[in-house]
Parts: C-alpha cells; structure tokens; sequence
C-alpha cells in the first residue's frame, strides 16, 4: 500500500491480455495501479511502466483527476513540485518488486 497525498493505493500484477492496449493501467476508482504480467522479467518495462502509472496516481491524488491538457506553467509546477517522490516511489516500487521475484 502506498500513500499519495492521503490516498491509499496498491500496485500490483495483473493479466493485461484482456485488453492488448495496455500493458499498465492505473484504475483511479478503486485506487489501484495495474503492472501487466509481462513487464516481469524486463527491468526497463518495468520501470518505465512503474514510473508512469504512479505518475497518473499523482496527478489523480492532487486533484487534476483524468485531465488529458495542462498549461506549461501547471506542468512545470507539477513537476518541480513532485518529479523526485514519484521517481523515488517508482524505485521503492521497483526493489519490492524485485525482492519478490
């Protein structure tokens, strides 16, 4: 379980073959991050996919929800504001992860 802002989100392994749009999906919902199954085995996939989606997360628990347009301003803000705890999440993400394997 990680806490973004007050917001309690799990992040875990899914099969992301029912829909071959996606191999990482953040469900702001439940509040849940979805790694597809085939991103083990290939760190950088991994990382990429981590980084990402708990990005999504940040922008969700911050209250820009599923905007899909920001200002550059508003951009520049979000991450100077919060680039270094959503790379540093992403790599506490990544070392459980790899500790389970």
């Amino acid at each position: 379980m990680i806490d973004i802002n007050g917001f309690k989100w799990e992040a875990q392994f899914n099969d992301m073959s029912i829909d071959n749009n996606f191999l990482a999906y953040t469900d702001f919902k439940n509040l849940k991050i979805y790694i597809g199954n085939e991103a083990k085995g290939n760190d950088t996939q991994l990382m990429y996919h981590l980084r990402h989606e708990v990005t999504h997360a940040y922008l969700y628990s911050y209250g820009f929800k599923t905007r899909e347009s920001f200002t550059v301003e508003e951009l520049c803000d979000f991450i100077g504001t919060n680039a270094e705890k959503i790379l540093a999440l992403s790599d506490q993400l990544f070392k459980e992860i790899k500790e389970q394997e």
